[in-house]
């Protein structure tokens, strides 16, 4: 049970450091004395918390980029801003007592039935937890965003990563969290605050169904629709960071909503933009949608629906300017930060998207499909959001917003529709999806616009509650709405049971090496024990996914000096370069490499590139490892006069680094 107090604990009170220092911003940034009374307590804890993960984010990537990132450094820290922010908004937590009352009043009213669906996606949410703390990363997780965070934390400072040199371009958001959060506990206490960010998500989505009119009823629906969703439910346990993403995206949406609240000042503005910054930083794919999309409800929020005088249009434009420049300076708070960070370890602050010194690798600039199948996925919009299954999707949107969104003809019609809220919030959600087909039509991936696809799930829900409203008629439509809903959660938790007893393993310390790993995980398991640390042996990776190997090991992975500082875009490419198998196999050695390591499914072409009999005379190359997913070979010379002119060294500890090597003799 110690590791998984260790990471509850070791969360819980980094998510209330993150929650206290963002409300303390807040408060210092609201002119209003009575936040509480514009706005449901939950939402600004949650804008809070959002915030706050934002200022951590990027105090970790300066503490970082100063190579001072230490658990010496983060623990006071952390322990210092609880108790002080604690105490400068102890008053901001006093009406969420009477707010949980009245939510659970309104519960106590609903019949059974509703009660079992609120209890239903509780024990989910649960699930999802268990999974979060339980499961090992996996997919992209597994090749880099938790990856990226165990170098951090094990190194003490901010680099690129090795094997994912260029990748390391993108804005480091969640990554910082799970560093930090690996520094001062474990990688499950990194993988459960993932958690947390997605209950954010879900009181985000909630607020904005209660200000669009929903009532319990919906909300219920609304969460449901969520909780079937998986590019939600997908990456709340598998360790990739586009949670983050989509919290923050939708926060930017919230806020830029209440532009148009009266009585509100500048604050929306402000907490727009920068949640809007923090969002494209955090997912590159958000730059499109999220922008256009907040920008337009804003314009929205300000277009005067009765033509004024000349004397008052000018007025109002101007006061229009004066609120989007107040946007545009928050905004420009995280994205500049991002823009030092990429300057310093890349000297190319706006990569991938521009470089200022000759060629990059706009390796963002991705085409997932062939013009033909492109125009297929086109076509069938939104379709393929629901039930795609192309490579990479990893994820869809629940199939209840195909359900329930017919049901939206039968609303009663508003009295202005470009007045009504639910249909402005509906018309920018379509307006943003049709600006990244237009924009990135060859990639489909739900998580790529989390944020914005989560938009529509009001309209639905509220097409669905309006069903179950109507007083006469429509009996099997309305019982088609009941058993969708609880055939959605049912076949959700049927497919996430298994993270309860991958929990109990883990609380019992039951769990073994590489329990629930990918298959890759085997060769990595013989890797950290064949290899002494003390050595300074380095392995390449041939493939995509190293997560398991040991930290020390992670740091000396492959990276462009390796590759004569060339950039190559497939590992064939890379070592086509080389006319022989015993050319390859010597530069492989000159470099310090004492381990080649193939993941067949991925990079088995390299087989054919090395061949383990055609070797220089003076080295021994050994099998030492083969499954069906990996294959390793040891390098090893038998001349004592070869050695490699590099090692993996521990220079400053406790960091490794790829030295030249001294007792290296010129061949």
């Amino acid at each position: 049970m110690s590791m998984s107090f260790l990471s509850l604990s070791t969360t819980l009170l980094y998510s209330f450091a993150c929650a206290v220092t963002g409300l303390s911003v807040i408060k210092l940034l609201s002119f209003e004395n009575r936040l509480e009374r514009q706005f449901s307590i939950f939402v600004i804890i949650t804008s809070g918390f959002l915030l706050g993960q934002g200022i951590f984010a990027n105090l970790w990537l300066f503490i970082g980029l100063a190579s001072l990132f230490k658990a010496a450094i983060i623990w006071p820290f952390l322990i210092i801003i609880a108790i002080a922010g604690s105490y400068a908004v102890k008053d901001q937590f006093r009406p969420l007592h009477a707010e949980t009352e009245n939510i659970l009043s309104q519960i106590r009213l609903l019949s059974w039935f509703w009660k079992f669906l609120l209890g239903f996606v509780f024990l989910l949410m649960f699930l999802y937890g268990m999974g979060a703390i339980a499961l090992p990363p996996s997919g992209d997780a597994e090749a880099f965003y938790m990856v990226f965070p165990k170098i951090m934390a094990a190194s003490e400072r901010l680099r690129p990563q090795p094997n994912y040199y260029e990748f390391s371009q993108v804005g480091l958001f969640g990554e910082m969290h799970y560093a930090a959060l690996m520094s001062i506990g474990t990688p499950a206490a990194a993988k459960f605050f993932t958690w947390f960010t997605s209950l954010a998500l879900a009181v985000l989505l909630l607020s904005l169904c209660m200000d669009l009119g929903l009532s319990i009823k919906g909300l219920i629906i609304a969460i449901v629709i969520l909780c079937t969703s998986s590019m939600y439910t997908n990456h709340i346990t598998d360790g990739k960071v586009d949670i983050y993403g989509g919290a923050l995206g939708l926060a930017a949406y919230y806020w830029a909503m209440q532009t148009g609240r009266e009585g509100c000042r500048i604050l929306p503005y402000m907490l727009t933009g920068i949640f809007a910054g923090f969002a494209v930083v955090a997912k590159f794919s958000n730059i499109p949608v999220i922008l256009s999309g907040v920008l337009l409800i804003i314009i929205w929020n300000h277009v005067p629906f009765v033509l004024p005088a000349a004397h008052q249009a000018r007025k109002v434009f101007i006061k229009y300017i004066y609120f989007v420049a107040i946007f545009c300076v928050f905004f420009s708070i995280p994205v500049i930060i991002h823009l030092v960070k990429n300057g310093m370890l890349f000297g190319e602050p706006f990569a991938p998207f521009v470089f200022l010194k000759g060629e990059g690798n706009p390796w963002a600039d991705q085409a997932w499909f062939s013009p033909k199948t492109t125009r297929y996925i086109l076509l069938t919009y939104p379709i393929a959001l629901v039930f795609g299954k192309y490579p990479m999707q990893d994820g869809n949107i629940s199939a209840l917003i195909m359900v329930f969104m017919p049901f939206c003809f039968l609303l009663k019609k508003p009295e202005s529709f470009f007045q009504s809220r639910l249909s402005q919030l509906s018309l920018v959600a379509a307006a943003c999806l049709v600006t990244w087909m237009i924009v990135r039509p060859a990639v489909i991936s739900p998580r790529y616009i989390l944020a914005t696809l989560v938009l529509f799930i009001p309209l639905a829900a509220r097409s669905a509650e309006n069903m179950l409203q109507i007083s006469d008629g429509y009996t099997v439509l309305k019982k088609t709405v009941c058993f969708s809903l609880i055939f959605s959660l049912f076949i959700f938790f049927h497919h996430n049971r298994a993270n309860a007893v991958q929990f109990g393993k883990f609380c019992f310390n039951k769990q073994v090496v590489c329990s629930g790993s990918s298959k890759s995980c085997n060769a990595f398991d013989f890797i950290n024990k064949t290899v002494h640390e003390v050595e300074g042996h380095r392995v390449y990776m041939g493939g995509y996914y190293s997560y398991h190997m040991r930290a020390d090991l992670l740091q000396c992975l492959p990276g462009p000096d390796d590759y004569g500082g060339v950039s190559y875009r497939s590992p064939k490419e890379r070592w086509e370069r080389f006319k022989t198998s015993e050319e390859r196999w010597q530069h492989l050695f000159n470099r310090g490499f004492n381990y080649l390591l193939i993941q067949k499914a991925s990079h088995k072409q390299l087989l054919d590139l090395f061949n383990p009999i055609m070797t220089p005379l003076w080295l021994d190359v050994k099998q030492v490892f083969d499954d069906e997913h990996s294959i390793i070979y040891s390098l090893f010379a038998n001349d004592p006069n070869h050695k490699p002119q590099y090692i993996c060294a521990q220079i400053t500890p406790p960091a490794w680094d790829v030295v030249k090597n001294e007792m290296n003799q010129s061949q």
